[in-house]
């Protein structure tokens, strides 16, 4: 199942305020492959992320992912 990044609504491209491109790519690793599976890996995690910065004041929310 592919996972949205930051728990998100997906918007189409030429709406998104923010493109994220997930290049799955093993072909350089000599051992312990496995780095094709990060982008997921990486979705995944996005979703424990707190969205709102105190510091800045800033919420992931208003953007279009």
């Amino acid at each position: 199942m592919k996972a949205s990044f930051f728990d998100l609504p997906d918007f189409p491209p030429e709406q998104a305020d923010v493109l994220f491109v997930s290049l799955p790519f093993d072909g350089s690793v000599s051992y312990g492959k496995g780095t094709s599976r990060a982008p997921e890996a990486i979705r995944r995690a996005s979703v424990e992320i707190e969205l709102w910065d105190e510091e800045v004041d800033w919420n992931l929310e208003r953007l279009k992912l």
